[in-house]
C-alpha cells in the first residue's frame, strides 16, 4: 500500500491531519511519505507487517501501533516533529529497525530477542536506546547483519545487556556510552569512531562518520572478532579493554587517545591477529603491541608509531577478499527499501558469499584467458603476417 505526496510541494486539498486505518490487521508493504499536513497515524488493529515505511512527514507527532507484534522491517525517516514512539503489545518479532533524522527522545517497548539490522542515525534528541531482551543480530535472507549507530545525541547511551553475538558488523560513532557485557563474538568488523566506508542505503551515504565521544570502551566477554577492530578519531577515548579477546583479524587505531596512555589499551589474552597498525599523535605507547609482535601473535604487517612517521603499507587484499567485498556491496545495494524487490523471493544461504566469489572468479579467469589468447595470436600475426585466429 502506497500513500505518497512529493515532499516540498504544495499539499493537495485532501490532505488531513490524521490517517486512520481502523480495520487493518495485516499488511505486506506499507508506505506513507510526503504528506505535509499529517500529524497522527493510527493503526489500532495492525498486528503484522512485512515492511512499514513512514517518512518525510514534517508535522507528524504520533504513530500508534498498540497491537503490532510482528514486523519484517520498520523505517522511520525524516520526521522532525516526532518525539516519542513506543511498542505496547508485549513481545515482538522484528527483522530490522531504521530510524533516521527524527526528534525522538525515546523509543519504548523494544522487546525483540533477535533482529538483523539496527540503523539509528541523526536523532539529535535521542539519549538512550535499550534492547533489554536482544540476544543476537542474525543474518537476514540477504546475508546481512549489522548494528550501526551514528550522530545521535552527544549523550547517547546504547544498552544491549543480553546481546551475545553479531553475525555481521558493529559500527558505533557519535555516542557517549555502550553496554555490551555478554557479547562474545562478532563475525565481521567492530568499528568505533570515524570509520570511512561506502554506504548504499538511500540518502544515508557517509564518507566520514562523526567521531565518538566515548571515554571508555569495554567488551568483557568478547573472545573473537573475525574481521578487524578499528578505532578512528575518538579523541575522548582513553580506555579500551578486551580482557578475554583471543582472536581478531586485524587491529587499527588512529587518532584515538588511548594509544598515548601507558595503560590505555588492554588485550591480555590475545593469541592471534594478522595485521596491526597503531598511529598516535606523537609517541604512542607500543609496549603491549610490541609484545604481540615479539611473541609472533601479529603474523603479517605491523606498525606502531606517531602520525609523523610513514606506516608500513597495508597488506594488499587477496582476490577472494575483493570479490567477497563486492558481493557484499551488491547485497547491501539490493537491500535498500526501494530496491529490495529486485531479488524479492530469492533466499540466499549462509554460504552464498563463497558461491558468488567462486562464480565471479571463474568469469574473471575466463575473460583473462580469452584476452591472453587473443593478444598472443595478434602478436604472432604481426610478426608472421598470418591471419589472426584463436
Amino acid at each position: 500500500m502506497y500513500i505518497e505526496h512529493n515532499y516540498g510541494e504544495d499539499p493537495p486539498a485532501s490532505d488531513v491531519g490524521t490517517l486512520e486505518f481502523p480495520g487493518l490487521k495485516l499488511v505486506g508493504f506499507f508506505w506513507v511519505v510526503g504528506m505535509t499536513h499529517v500529524n497522527t497515524i493510527n493503526f489500532p488493529c495492525l498486528e503484522k507487517a512485512g515492511t512499514l515505511n513512514i517518512g518525510f512527514l514534517p508535522l507528524l507527532r504520533s504513530i500508534n501501533v498498540p497491537k503490532l507484534k510482528d514486523i519484517g522491517s520498520l523505517h522511520l525517516m525524516t520526521l522532525p516533529s516526532l518525539k516519542t514512539f513506543s511498542f505496547s503489545a508485549g513481545r515482538q518479532n522484528m527483522g530490522g529497525l531504521e530510524i533516521y533524522n527524527t526528534s525522538l527522545e525515546s523509543i519504548g517497548g523494544l522487546t525483540s530477542r533477535k533482529t538483523s539490522i539496527l540503523e539509528i542515525h541523526q536523532n539529535k534528541n535521542l539519549n538512550t536506546l535499550s534492547f533489554p531482551f536482544m540476544t543476537v543480530i542474525t543474518l537476514n535472507n540477504l546475508g546481512l547483519a549489522q548494528i550501526r549507530m551514528r550522530n545521535n545525541s552527544d549523550n547517547f547511551f546504547l544498552d544491549l545487556p543480553r546481546l551475545k553475538g553479531i553475525q555481521g558488523r558493529m559500527t558505533l560513532s557519535g555516542l557517549a556510552a555502550v553496554n555490551i557485557p555478554e557479547l562474545t563474538y562478532i563475525d565481521k568488523e567492530l568499528n568505533i569512531g570515524a570509520i570511512d566506508y561506502p554506504e548504499f542505503y538511500l540518502d544515508h551515504r557517509c564518507s566520514n562518520c562523526f567521531p565518538t565521544t566515548l571515554t571508555n570502551f569495554t567488551a568483557p566477554k568478547l573472545t573473537r572478532v573475525s574481521g578487524s577492530i578499528n578505532f578512528d578519531s575518538s579523541p575522548a577515548l582513553t580506555n579500551i579493554s578486551f580482557p578475554t579477546l583471543r582472536s581478531v583479524g586485524g587491529i587499527s587505531m588512529n587518532n584515538t587517545a588511548a594509544v598515548d596512555f601507558p595503560n590505555g589499551i588492554s588485550m591480555p589474552l590475545l593469541k592471534q591477529v594478522c595485521n596491526v597498525q597503531i598511529i598516535g599523535t606523537t609517541a604512542p605507547n607500543c609496549t603491549s603491541f610490541d609484545d604481540l609482535r615479539d611473541r609472533g601473535v601479529a603474523m603479517e604487517s605491523y606498525f606502531c608509531g606517531s602520525n609523523q612517521a610513514d606506516p608500513m603499507p597495508a597488506t594488499s587484499p587477496s582476490c577472494a577478499d575483493l570479490i567477497k567485498t563486492w558481493s557484499e556491496v551488491l547485497l547491501v545495494y539490493c537491500d535498500g527499501t526501494l530496491l529490495a524487490r529486485c531479488i524479492y523471493g530469492y533466499t540466499l544461504s549462509k554460504g552464498s558469499e563463497i558461491k558468488i566469489a567462486f562464480l565471479i572468479a571463474a568469469v574473471a579467469l575466463a575473460f583473462w584467458y580469452v584476452w591472453r589468447r587473443w593478444y598472443a595470436a595478434k602478436a604472432h600475426a604481426v610478426a608472421n603476417r598470418d591471419p589472426i585466429s584463436i
